[in-house]
């Protein structure tokens, strides 16, 4: 089985063999040639970098759900806030009282 990692700022990448201790250093053309023969599926555009903006624009929706949430939160009131922190401790204590003493979530072990 092999895989390979990409260190786009020096365009070097790593093969990852199973069988083998250490990554074998590969350039941009043997990089390319392996993921052929492979029939590798990857994330990065046809000149083996990733494309930046292709993910920015996937991680749109999210970033704005974030902005969202802080611009929420900074209008919470410090009332609002304490109340939340003490429901979010009852619920984690109520969690690990109903779980073995072995598998607690939130408690120390």
């Amino acid at each position: 089985m092999a895989t390979q990692s990409c260190h786009a700022a020096n365009q070097k990448y790593h093969l990852i063999l199973k069988v083998c201790d250490r990554k074998i250093t590969l350039d941009v053309q043997e990089a390319t040639s392996v993921k052929k023969h492979l029939k590798l599926k990857s994330k990065q555009n046809d000149n083996g970098a990733w494309d930046r903006e292709e993910q920015r624009r996937k991680n749109q929706p999210a970033i704005e759900l974030l902005r969202k949430r802080i611009a929420r939160n900074k209008l919470m009131s410090n009332e609002e806030s304490k109340k939340r922190a003490k429901f979010l401790t009852d619920f984690q204590k109520t969690v690990d009282e109903q779980r073995i003493l072995e598998r607690k979530l939130y408690s120390p072990q």
